[in-house]
C-alpha cells in the first residue's frame, strides 16, 4: 500500500497562511461529461482559484484495449502498466511537491481512473482529500476492491450518499466522513415571483405526472416536463444555468428522493438527491416523495417549506396541488428558502469545513465569500421583512 500523510506529520507541515499552502487539484472535467457533475467542478474550482492551486487534469485511455478493460473495471493492474493508459497531466512529478491534493470524483468510474493513473498525481508529501458524490451501499459490496485500492491512498474521504457510509468504510478498511452536497448558491439567479406553478426536470414519476396534467386541465394552471433525453455533446454549463433560470421562477419544483425509479442499485436507501440543493437555491418550494436518511433530517429540517408527494400518489388529489401551489408563489416563504440556502447550502460552507477537518487556513476568497452570503442573506430577509 502506498504510504499516505497526515496534517501532523507530512513532510510539508501545516502552514500559518493560507497563501503558503501549495494546493493542487485533481479534475475530471475532460472526461464526466453528466451536467450533474458541473457541482463538483464548482467546488474543485473554488478551491483551486482559493489556494491559486495547479489542476492535474484526468484524460481517458487512447489505448483502446486499455480504454476498454478500464471502462469494464478489469485488470486494471496490467492496465495501469500499458502505455495510453489514463494518465493525469499535469503530473505530481511536474509541479513539485504539494501540501493539499483535493480531488472529487463522482463514482466507481472515476475510482478506477484514479487507479490506473496513480503514478501521475499521487504525491506523498501531500495532504490527500477524497470526496466521492455516488457511491452505493451495492457497489461498494459488489466491488469493494474498486474501493478498497483507492481510498486508503488518500488521509481524508468523504462521500456524499450517507447511506453507503458504513459499506465504504468496511471495504476500504478505513474511516469515511459524511458531507452534504453544495451548489453556487452565490451565483444561482433566484426571484421572489413564482410566475409559473410547477416544473419537472429528468426522472419522472408517472403518478405525479398524472396528477399535475390533471390539475393543468382542471385548474388552467402550468406545469413544464422534458420530454428528451439528454444528448451527447452539449454545454452541461449552459444546460445547469437554463435550469436554474427556471427553477427560480417556478413556484413548486418537483424533487423525489435520488435514483427512486432504479430499486435494483438503491435498495432500501432513500437519499437526498442534487436537486434539493439547486431547488433551494433558486427559492422554490420542492415537491415529492421526501428522503428518510439522516442527512435529510439533520441538513433540511430548518428548510422552510417541503411539499411531500409520494411516488405513487393520489393522481386525483388537485387540492393538494392547488395548495403547494400557493404556498410556492409566496414572496415570504421564496425569500425564506433562498437565506436557507445562503446559510448552508454554497460550496464555500463544504470548503470551510474541509479545511477546518483537514487544519488547514482558510483562504481569503472562501472566507470573503461566506461573507458576502451572509450579506445577500441578511439583505434579502431585510427586504421581505419590510415588506
Amino acid at each position: 500500500m502506498a504510504e499516505c500523510s497526515s496534517i501532523d506529520d507530512r513532510r510539508h507541515p501545516g502552514a500559518a497562511r493560507a497563501d503558503e499552502v501549495r494546493a493542487g487539484v485533481v479534475s475530471f472535467e475532460a472526461v464526466n461529461r453528466g451536467p450533474w457533475n458541473v457541482h463538483a467542478f464548482g467546488l474543485v474550482n473554488l478551491i483551486r482559484t482559493a489556494f491559486h492551486a495547479v489542476t492535474l487534469t484526468v484524460s481517458d485511455a487512447t489505448n483502446p484495449a486499455a480504454r476498454a478493460l478500464t471502462l469494464q473495471g478489469k485488470r486494471l493492474d496490467i492496465v495501469r502498466k500499458l502505455p495510453g493508459r489514463v494518465s493525469v497531466s499535469l503530473a505530481v512529478a511536474d509541479v513539485g511537491p504539494l501540501d493539499l491534493l483535493f480531488v472529487v470524483a463522482h463514482d466507481m468510474a472515476d475510482l478506477d481512473r484514479l487507479y490506473v493513473s496513480q503514478d501521475d498525481w499521487f504525491s506523498s508529501a501531500a495532504t490527500k482529500v477524497l470526496i466521492l458524490v455516488e457511491a452505493w451501499p451495492l457497489d461498494a459490496e459488489q466491488h469493494p476492491l474498486c474501493f478498497s485500492r483507492v481510498l486508503p491512498l488518500f488521509d481524508h474521504v468523504y462521500t456524499c450518499l450517507e447511506s453507503g457510509q458504513a459499506a465504504l468504510a468496511t471495504a476500504a478498511q478505513m474511516p469515511v466522513s459524511v458531507l452534504a452536497q453544495s451548489v453556487d448558491v452565490l451565483n444561482t439567479p433566484a426571484s421572489l415571483s413564482g410566475r409559473t406553478d410547477i416544473l419537472s426536470f429528468g426522472r419522472r414519476a408517472e403518478a405525479q405526472h398524472e396528477l399535475f396534467l390533471r390539475w393543468v386541465a382542471e385548474r388552467g394552471g402550468w406545469y413544464r416536463f422534458d420530454t428528451l433525453p439528454l444528448a451527447d455533446g452539449f454545454d452541461i454549463w449552459l444546460h445547469r444555468r437554463s435550469m436554474a433560470d427556471s427553477m427560480a421562477f417556478s413556484a413548486l419544483t418537483v424533487c423525489n428522493y435520488a435514483r427512486f425509479d432504479n430499486t435494483a442499485r438503491i435498495g432500501p436507501a432513500r437519499v437526498v438527491g442534487t436537486r434539493f440543493w439547486e431547488v433551494v437555491a433558486s427559492g422554490s418550494v420542492p415537491i415529492g416523495d421526501a428522503p428518510n436518511e439522516p442527512m435529510w433530517r439533520r441538513e433540511f429540517a430548518k428548510l422552510p417549506a417541503h411539499i411531500q408527494l409520494a411516488v405513487e400518489c393520489d393522481p386525483d388529489d388537485l387540492t393538494l396541488v392547488d395548495h403547494a401551489v400557493e404556498i410556492g408563489k409566496d414572496p415570504r416563504v421564496r425569500a425564506e428558502i433562498r437565506a436557507f440556502a445562503l446559510e448552508h447550502c454554497d460550496f464555500a460552507h463544504r470548503a470551510r469545513q474541509i479545511l477546518e477537518d483537514v487544519r488547514i487556513p482558510v483562504p481569503p476568497l472562501i472566507t470573503d465569500r461566506l461573507a458576502s452570503l451572509d450579506t445577500q442573506r441578511d439583505r434579502l430577509l431585510t427586504t421581505v421583512a419590510a415588506g
